[in-house]
């Protein structure tokens, strides 16, 4: 029901009425719908025996329902806490409080879209499990690079493998479009991308250079910045990128980082295999040997068809034919 305010605010212009009709809203549903008659008890404020409250307001509510609905209520109204007999949430804001109090009551709620991310909090700390799955999927179709790492945190946090899944997917598949929101991802999301033979990105050297973006912006300690660097593959770069960009990387100046680097081109002077990621976008051409008038060569060329165009790669340790 609509919470009983201590104070009373002036009436909204009908400008803003007006906006809130034009936000977005989206149906959440899942729910156990209660009795009719019960619902309406609630409506009309009949038969409440608890009353929470939540910003300057009190929402009046039933104990037995609420403890029904949210493992948060079951655990408070079994306690002896002092705030039992009346609870304050100051974890929780209003304006979701009350969506989340209609859905325990009537199994589904309508809410603007910008409301569902504070939601799912709001669901994850009560535990109304229902209604957390809803807004997982809700969420998941309004996936994009631009809150793929968000929507994974929160996912992961509230355990919502699906929506965690998409997410990841998501970003596996359109990486060079992350841009700067992987400054703000956790080091673990990451490093499941940046390890993932999946990983769609366009180069080795977009990954190099995202791997760098959130170093620079986390500074996570050395051991975790080498170990995202021990998956970027560092053989399929351009020769100027590893000599004008990585060799003067500070993230690799020290010994650590210099190992991790010889690990991973010495062996490939040597014919040791280095292939490109499957979810990569188009396919370099390289051409390594060949013959120039009578000397045999060492050299390997690189073909990009995205940009039409030539670059040499690291040279072979012997010609070849």
């Amino acid at each position: 029901m609509p919470p009983r305010k201590r104070a009373r605010s002036s009436p909204g212009s009908s400008s803003s009425s007006a906006a809130a009709e034009a936000a977005p809203r989206v149906r959440l549903d899942g729910g156990e719908p209660l009795p009719a008659k019960l619902v309406g008890l609630w409506k009309s404020g009949r038969l409440t025996d608890t009353a929470v409250q939540v910003e300057g307001s009190s929402f009046a509510a039933h104990k037995l329902v609420l403890a029904a609905g949210s493992e948060y209520f079951e655990t408070l109204f079994n306690s002896s806490m002092i705030d039992a007999d009346a609870p304050a949430l100051a974890e929780v804001p209003a304006s979701v409080f009350g969506p989340l109090l209609d859905f325990l009551y009537s199994g589904c709620v309508e809410v603007e879209e910008a409301l569902l991310t504070p939601l799912l909090k709001a669901a994850n700390y009560l535990g109304v499990k229902p209604l957390e799955v809803s807004i997982g999927a809700a969420l998941q179709a309004r996936l994009a690079p631009s809150n793929a790492f968000e929507l994974w945190a929160m996912a992961d946090e509230a355990m919502l493998p699906p929506l965690a899944a998409a997410a990841k997917s998501l970003a596996l598949e359109r990486f060079d479009e992350l841009g700067e929101t992987i400054a703000e991802a956790q080091w673990a999301h990451v490093h499941a991308l940046v390890s993932d033979a999946k990983l769609g990105a366009r180069s080795e050297e977009a990954v190099f250079e995202a791997v760098v973006r959130y170093a620079e912006a986390q500074r996570p300690e050395e051991a975790q910045v080498l170990e995202l660097m021990r998956h970027v593959r560092f053989p399929l770069m351009r020769r100027e990128f590893v000599e004008q960009t990585v060799r003067v990387c500070p993230l690799l100046h020290t010994m650590a980082g210099n190992r991790v680097l010889l690990d991973a081109l010495v062996p490939a002077l040597f014919g040791g295999g280095c292939v490109q990621r499957e979810g990569g976008g188009p396919r370099l051409l390289y051409v390594m040997g060949g013959v120039r008038g009578f000397s045999a060569l060492a050299s390997v060329d690189i073909f990009d068809p995205q940009t039409n165009s030539w670059a040499a790669g690291v040279d072979l340790p012997g010609s070849r034919l």
